[in-house]
């Protein structure tokens, strides 16, 4: 006999020794009673891989209560996989159709519904408030990173919440609590209510994860601080109730923690969190500069306690950086450092001239996180040479001053390389004025007290340059001299000193070098005559 297995009532075929023909009867296949399926729930999402075992299976269509499964693959003829679709929730039957013969699992499929884990915090006062975090599972669709629910806390709706997918199909949602006229004797349940892929509305399992207490009154739940504590500083301390303030608002009291040194900061004995609201500031003074280490504060409301602890530090000093000469009329820069990163919203630096030969800003903001930032110094224009003291202040502490000289605009400067030279040599002096010398030029005068140095009368800074250079000669000399030479240009002066040194004397045998105090030296064979030389010097 033969069978054609293309449908659910195959024909049969009679074969013998003249041939195979039709037979007058049809032959039907019956469901074996033995498909079963593994896993037998998955969420309702969908996804789920299932395994189906049985006999004589074959590919065909799967469904699970009445919608087609993906995916269905036969890796023999008992065992067959196929991937459940999204449904409603609820248990459904799994059937399998092979040639047009459906054949049902002997156990049914359930598709999980949504359902909430956990409730943080999970109880607050009746005068509502209270942010809480709903975490919950088959919440989500796989497509969905973020998506409203419509709450409920007890009875009363909450209207649409956000939610954030957190893995494939989890989720949380965040809200706030209501208020409630009395609290009531037991929890009452969070519940949400999403709009499945499927279209149905579908609210979360009611369990007792989903419980949220009331209690009579707020507690305080958090005293934290922000802004860095350091000597001088004022940081922001901010105390948190887990609902609203009731009417009247709620004064908590503060206090130093038992190990905590006095003097160290200054706060308020207490602060009023306004009715209504879930928190308020007060601020936190480091009056003691120097102090490092911990400081608790404490605070206390309605038998509830909360501390917060400081990291307090002292204060160092900001730097400047150090200011060449400057010349009138015009605008240089300074940088500001600060010994640590300033604190969030920035670190305001007070500054300070002693003079208005240089106007500086009243203040300088170094950025949150920097550690320095520049200013710009405005330099005035005074008829004579001006000493600038600038200094920092930061939370109190000053920094060192720096010092320097604001030059008249007319005024010259001089400098000599090299400074020591032996004689008969030369050195070079440059003649630096404080501006551009004019058309056609500005004549400098120069100058020199002594003979072993000997420069020409004037030397001419060319128009437009602020500088020239000139040569200076020296003489022979037996002993060290100093020459000063002096440049001189509308009233202003400078001047530079110039060491000339004698040549190393060379004495023939018997001879012997004679060196004198004061620098005089000499060929001479006896020690007496070298004393009597040196005492003629």
């Amino acid at each position: 006999m033969i069978f054609d297995c293309t449908s659910g009532i195959p024909d049969l075929f009679v074969a013998n020794s003249d041939g195979a023909g039709p037979a007058s009867t049809t032959y039907t296949y019956l469901p074996s009673g033995t498909l079963s399926i593994t896993p037998n729930h998955g969420p309702m999402q969908g996804s789920t891989l299932v395994t189906l075992q049985g006999d004589g299976l074959a590919a065909g269509i799967v469904k699970f209560g009445g919608v087609v499964a993906t995916g269905v693959q036969c890796s023999s003829s008992t065992t067959c996989t196929a991937y459940a679709p999204p449904h409603d929730p609820g248990a459904v039957d799994v059937s399998l159709t092979i040639g047009g013969v459906t054949e049902l699992s002997q156990n049914r499929f359930t598709f999980d519904g949504p359902e909430i884990t956990s409730v943080t915090p999970s109880s607050g006062p009746i005068t509502g408030g209270t942010q809480i975090t709903v975490h919950g599972i088959n919440l989500a669709d796989t497509s969905e990173n973020g998506f409203l629910a419509a709450a409920r806390i007890g009875s009363v709706s909450i209207g649409n919440v956000a939610c954030g997918r957190e893995g494939l199909f989890e989720a949380s949602c965040s809200m706030v609590t209501p208020s409630l006229s009395a609290v009531p004797g037991s929890p009452v349940d969070v519940q949400l209510t999403i709009t499945h892929v499927t279209g149905t509305r579908v609210a979360t399992k009611i369990t007792a994860a989903d419980h949220f207490r009331y209690t009579q009154q707020p507690a305080l739940v958090d005293l934290n601080f922000t802004g860095t504590a350091i000597g001088g500083a004022t940081v922001t301390g901010t105390v948190v109730l887990d609902g609203n303030a009731p009417t009247g608002g709620a004064l908590v009291s503060l206090s130093l923690g038992a190990a905590s040194p006095a003097g160290v900061i200054v706060f308020p004995a207490s602060v009023n969190i306004p009715a209504g609201s879930l928190s308020a500031n007060l601020p936190i003074t480091v009056v003691n500069q120097n102090f490092t280490g911990n400081v608790t504060l404490v605070a206390r409301y309605a038998g509830t306690t909360v501390s917060g602890t400081l990291a307090v530090r002292p204060t160092l000093p900001p730097t400047l950086g150090g200011i060449a000469s400057q010349c009138g009329g015009e605008i240089t820069t300074d940088t500001i450092t600060l010994r640590e990163p300033a604190p969030p919203g920035g670190g305001v630096v007070l500054l300070h001239s002693d003079s208005t030969a240089a106007t500086v800003p009243a203040s300088v903001t170094v950025p949150a996180g920097a550690s320095s930032d520049t200013f710009a110094l405005s330099i005035a224009q005074p008829a004579t040479t001006q000493t600038v003291h600038v200094s920092a202040t930061y939370y109190g502490i000053a920094s060192s001053t720096v010092t320097f000289t604001v030059l008249p605009a007319a005024a010259v400067r001089l400098s000599l390389s090299p400074s020591s030279v032996v004689g008969p040599g030369s050195s070079t002096a440059t003649v630096s004025l404080c501006a551009a010398a004019p058309t056609p030029g500005a004549a400098v005068m120069l100058a020199s007290n002594s003979t072993v140095a000997s420069v020409p009368a004037s030397v001419t800074v060319p128009a437009g340059s602020v500088s020239a250079t000139v040569a200076v000669s020296t003489a022979v000399v037996t002993t060290q001299r100093t020459a000063t030479i002096t440049a001189s240009y509308r009233g202003a002066a400078a001047s530079a000193n110039l060491l000339v040194k004698p040549r190393s004397q060379v004495c023939t045998p018997p001879a012997q070098l004679c060196t004198c105090s004061s620098g005089a030296t000499g060929c001479f064979t006896t020690s007496q005559q070298c004393f009597n030389f040196c005492a003629g010097q």
